[in-house]
């Protein structure tokens, strides 16, 4: 959103444009919609992750909260008007299991993570997606590994009845499949949106995000003069894999082609980008 709205939003002067403070308060305020009728993640990757030295409490002294310290907006001394609070986590056994195991994957690099019911599988990189040639990582994966996940239908995301939790039970009755894009250089990043699909021959900038073969997209808040480590990013590809291979049957060993393009954001031209490393790891429930 900051890439997209364009002017200060893409810099360090961002807060100087007052939509700075509207889109910030806006997600603060969906987020409590939201609470109120579903139950916040019980993955501890997100429930305990620390905003360390990021705010300052009443007597001026760093204030770090994790982000379970922040689910009620009245706790905070604020309100948006509403009447109920969020509701308690109440997930299944095989969810908090599923989840367990997808919290080992993410937190670590995914090929040296020795967790029982994981496949893993990566392949290095060294060239370059652009908004006129997209890039192509091929990667094999190991024999009958996708076999369960793609007799599964696709399911819900939960959008038409609200009911994430429903939607969550059923992710957890099948595999997940996560793509882990390792040390992502971006150049133009202020004006750069990275879409990512799977199995897209003729794959465009102008391809739609609704087409079947899209995941999912990303991009970074490319400050000038920041010297952190480049970001790595972890999209899920069971649906896509479901929507693409599981039609036709996927065969044993068969190599999943995933496809990465940049294309603009705000009133720029995008830049290019280039993982250094692509890695896949298959989560079973």
């Amino acid at each position: 959103m900051h890439n997209n709205i364009g002017g200060w939003m893409p810099e360090m002067s961002s807060p100087r444009d007052p939509i700075f403070f509207m889109h910030h308060c806006n997600i603060d305020r969906i987020w409590a919609t939201w609470n109120l009728r579903n139950a916040n993640s019980t993955d501890r990757l997100w429930a305990d992750m620390p905003f360390t030295d990021n705010f300052y409490d009443v007597d001026g002294n760093f204030w770090s909260p994790k982000v379970s310290d922040l689910y009620v907006p009245e706790e905070l001394g604020y309100n948006y008007g509403f009447r109920t609070y969020f509701k308690v986590a109440a997930a299944s056994a095989k969810t908090l299991a599923l989840n367990d195991k997808l919290t080992s994957v993410i937190a670590a690099t995914a090929t040296d993570a020795a967790v029982a019911g994981v496949t893993t599988t990566s392949t290095d990189n060294s060239k370059a997606a652009t908004e006129n040639v997209p890039l192509s990582l091929p990667i094999k994966i190991p024999a009958g590994a996708l076999q369960e996940i793609v007799r599964q239908p696709p399911l819900p995301s939960g959008m038409d009845t609200m009911d994430f939790g429903a939607a969550q039970e059923q992710a957890a009755s099948a595999p997940r499949v996560l793509a882990f894009l390792r040390d992502v250089e971006i150049t133009s990043a202020s004006t750069t949106s990275v879409r990512v699909f799977l199995g897209k021959n003729d794959l465009k900038a102008d391809t739609p995000v609704t087409d079947p073969h899209y995941v999912g997209s990303f991009a970074v808040l490319g400050h000038d003069g920041d010297h952190h480590r480049k970001p790595s990013f972890v999209l899920d590809l069971t649906d896509a894999i479901q929507r693409v291979y599981g039609g036709r049957g996927q065969t044993d060993g068969e190599a999943i082609d995933l496809q990465l393009i940049p294309v603009g954001s705000g009133a720029g031209k995008p830049g290019a980008v280039e993982p250094a490393k692509l890695e896949i790891a298959i989560v079973s429930a």
